[in-house]
């Protein structure tokens, strides 16, 4: 496999339409790595953002 040379703007897209911004977890720290592993990243960050959503709404009675 062979490191990602794109623009990391794709994965950090995706952070920002979950919530995440840049300050929590900037994508172009995790340069040279390849596009699967970035990828992989971004879903894990996302999955551990919902967790915590879900956890807060357990407190706060809003039913999803």
């Amino acid at each position: 496999m062979y490191d990602y040379d794109g623009d990391m703007k794709y994965y950090q897209d995706q952070l920002n339409i979950a919530g995440i911004k840049r300050e929590k977890l900037d994508m172009d720290k995790f340069s040279g790595l390849t596009a699967r592993e970035l990828q992989a990243i971004v879903n894990f960050a996302i999955s551990k953002k919902k967790e915590q959503d879900l956890e807060r709404c357990r407190h706060c009675d809003i039913d999803f």
